[in-house]
């Protein structure tokens, strides 16, 4: 288990599981189409329940790489469905 630690019986390997990541783009489009713009990273990570911000991150890189979406750099809110 290299690279792996294990606490309370869970294995962690210090990235997101991908099981998150359908959920990170339903939380996208569900708060663009209830509030006519993108959330922001924080808002992705509180509805997915990700503390961290560097987690979220991750999975819209995975996500643009599908691609699922599209991000505009340096826009808090530059996340556009594809």
């Amino acid at each position: 288990m290299s690279g792996l630690t294990l606490s309370i019986g869970v294995v962690h390997s210090g990235h997101v599981p991908r099981s998150t990541t359908p959920r990170t783009l339903c939380c996208i489009r569900r708060h663009i189409t209830d509030h006519g713009e993108a959330p922001t990273v924080r808002q992705i990570g509180q509805a997915v329940g990700i503390r961290s911000r560097a987690s979220v991150h991750r999975q819209l890189i995975e996500l643009e790489a599908k691609p699922a979406i599209v991000r505009e750099p340096g826009r808090t809110r530059g996340i556009r469905l594809t």
